[in-house]
């Protein structure tokens, strides 16, 4: 009776280890998304919108952000155009 009594505290034992090596796993899962999250947001953006011939950088109403090509070309002439709002604002320059 004794050797299953023991077995049997091993097994709850091991039990209770795999409740808490899964609760663990969760919560360092949980960390690694809330890190992710984090630090995504300071990386720098993967995609630049560029408005040519714009005069102040911007963000749209999607929340894209349009930065002025100044940094980018110093040759040709800006202009403005008349898109009739049937368009986005950073439409309304070109170069």
């Amino acid at each position: 009776m004794a050797g299953s009594a023991s077995v049997v505290s091993l097994l709850l034992e091991l039990a209770a280890m795999d409740r808490r090596f899964r609760i663990a796993t969760s919560l360092g899962l949980f960390g690694l998304c809330i890190a992710i999250q984090v630090f995504s947001g300071l990386a720098e953006p993967l995609f630049q919108s560029i408005d040519c011939g714009g005069n102040a950088n911007k963000t749209n109403w999607l929340g894209i952000k349009w930065v002025v090509d100044d940094g980018y070309i110093k040759t040709g002439k800006a202009a403005q155009v008349q898109n009739l709002d049937a368009y986005g604002e950073e439409l309304n320059s070109l170069r």
